[in-house]
């Protein structure tokens, strides 16, 4: 979840990271993370920052517009 809880992440099989509208569970955003399944995720509690890893032995940040 996002910081102030409006947005939740998932993480998919085939290595999507999904941003969902918690008020309305409309998706929000979605991006190819990694090349194999996404196994992770963790938000920085500033909400600024997103952490991946991935079945392809990569950890990615990505940038979180706010």
């Amino acid at each position: 979840f996002s910081p102030d809880g409006t947005l939740a992440y998932t993480i998919h099989e085939d290595g999507t990271v999904k941003a969902w509208d918690v008020a309305n569970g409309a998706a929000r955003a979605r991006w190819r993370a990694h090349a194999g399944p996404a196994l992770s995720i963790a938000v920085a509690p500033s909400g600024g920052l997103l952490a991946t890893g991935g079945a392809d032995g990569v950890i990615k940040l990505w940038a979180i517009p706010r």
